[in-house]
């Protein structure tokens, strides 16, 4: 009788220990390291440079023209806000690389890698947005200053890939 009650306090203490080791918080944090242990090499660049453009560029822009928002604003609002200011450039970026590149598939009659596309938009937008915020600090200029050039820039590369593309394709039916 005293062995079965040990075991059965033996298998509630081990219940117990079950149930703490597994919140939901450990169970995330297992599910993340495996999943980061089971990406490709592609796909650890490719993540890198969007995280790069994304949270990091946006995250720059907010700390050179606005810091006192750090202060004032947890760290998941200042993570959205600066989702806010890179993803419409991110997004340019992505159909800037997508027509170039789909523009080079299509003579080359191979379907386009997703990833090339967000790995160049990655790119793209963080050598534009870094680029802008240095110009910016060096020339202790604006933000307006800033989203002129960098809205600028953006509408020459989309504007100039399109032309591009139609270019070729006239070219292609002479």
């Amino acid at each position: 009788m005293g062995e079965s009650q040990g075991n059965g306090e033996e298998e509630a203490v081990d219940r117990i220990h079950v149930k703490q080791s597994g919140t939901l918080a450990n169970i995330f944090n297992m599910n993340i390291f495996k999943e980061v242990k089971n990406l490709t090499a592609m796909q650890l660049v490719v993540y890198v440079f969007v995280f790069l453009a994304a949270v990091a560029s946006g995250v720059l822009i907010i700390y050179h023209f606005k810091p006192q928002l750090f202060e004032k604003y947890d760290t998941l609002k200042v993570i959205v806000l600066s989702l806010a200011f890179t993803i419409p450039i991110l997004m340019v970026n992505f159909a800037v690389s997508g027509i170039a590149i789909c523009g080079i598939v299509i003579e080359s009659k191979e379907p386009p890698d997703l990833y090339y596309i967000v790995l160049q938009a990655g790119i793209l937008t963080s050598i534009i947005v870094y680029s802008g915020v240095l110009g910016s600090y060096l020339l202790s200029t604006s933000f307006r200053w800033f989203l002129t050039v960098v809205g600028s820039v953006e509408a020459i590369m989309l504007t100039a890939v399109i032309l591009y593309q139609l270019y070729k394709r006239r070219g292609n039916r002479a």
